[in-house]
C-alpha cells in the first residue's frame, strides 16, 4: 500500500482473500482504487484498536516520521487476527516528502505464542507457591544470577529483587555459609549437577531448611546455565 503525503491511500496489491471481511469490490481486494481516505482501513480493525491506529497514523502525517503499531483485523468469520503495521516515508533527493509506503505483517502465531508463554508462567508461578519451590539460576559466562519470584520470597526478599551472591549469603545460616559459597563458586565455574541441604537464618530469627538440586543446561545459543531448585 502506498499513501500520498497528505495520507490518501493507493492500494497496489490485492489483499489475501481469507483476511479482511470486506466486499468483493473493496479497494483492499482489487488494488485499483486511488485516493481512498487515510483512515479507510480503521473500520476493519477491532474496536479497541481504532483510537490508537488513528493516533499513530495522524502523528506520522504531522511529523513526517515513520510509525509502527500492532492491531487486530477482522476476518471473514468475524474473528480477528493480529498484524504488525509499519509506515515509512519516502522522499525526493531534496528531502521533500513524496508519500508513504506501508506494510502489514501477520503476527497472529507470534501473539498466540506470547499468550501461551504468559499462561505457562502463571501456571508455573502458582505451582511454585503451592509446592514452596523456587528456581535460582546462574549464567556461566556472565555469572549473572536470576531467580523466580517464589525463590525471592523463600529468601525473604520482595518479588523483583535482583539476586546477588551477597544477598544469598546474607540469608544463609552462619554454619552453612561456607557450603553455600562453595556451591555458588561451582555454579560460576559451570559445575555439574549437585545436591545439598542448607539453612536460611531469616531477619526475624526463624530458620528455613532448604534442599537444593542443581544441574547444568545449555540454551539454543549454546550458553551454559546452572539451574537450581
Amino acid at each position: 500500500m502506498v499513501r500520498e503525503p497528505v495520507g490518501r491511500s493507493h492500494f497496489r496489491e490485492q489483499a489475501k482473500c481469507g483476511l479482511p471481511r470486506i466486499s468483493s469490490d473493496h479497494p483492499l481486494r482489487l488494488g485499483t482504487v486511488k485516493g481512498a481516505a487515510w483512515d479507510s482501513h480503521i473500520p476493519l480493525l477491532h474496536p479497541d484498536d481504532h483510537d490508537e491506529a488513528g493516533k499513530v497514523w495522524s502523528t506520522c502525517l504531522k511529523t513526517g516520521q515513520a510509525g509502527e503499531i500492532t492491531f487486530r483485523v477482522r476476518n471473514q468469520t468475524g474473528g480477528y487476527r493480529w498484524f504488525l503495521s509499519r509506515a515509512e516515508p519516502f522522499r525526493a533527493d531534496d528531502g521533500t516528502l513524496l508519500g508513504w509506503i506501508g506494510i502489514n505483517f501477520d503476527i497472529e502465531e507470534h501473539k498466540r505464542g506470547e499468550v501461551e508463554l504468559r499462561r505457562s508462567r502463571a501456571y508455573l508461578a502458582d505451582a511454585q507457591k503451592l509446592s514452596r519451590t523456587g528456581f535460582v539460576g546462574m549464567e556461566a559466562r556472565t555469572k549473572r544470577i536470576f531467580w523466580s519470584e517464589e525463590a525471592a520470597r523463600i529468601y525473604g526478599y520482595p518479588p523483583g529483587t535482583e539476586p546477588t551472591p551477597e544477598l544469598i549469603l546474607q540469608r544463609s545460616h552462619p554454619d552453612d555459609v561456607r557450603l553455600v559459597k562453595e556451591a555458588l563458586e561451582r555454579a560460576a565455574q559451570g559445575g555439574n549437577d549437585f545436591d545439598y541441604e542448607h539453612r536460611l537464618l531469616m531477619p526475624d530469627g526463624s530458620i528455613k531448611h532448604l534442599h537444593d538440586r542443581a544441574h547444568r543446561v545449555r540454551d539454543e545459543a549454546g550458553n551454559d546455565e546452572v539451574v537450581e531448585r
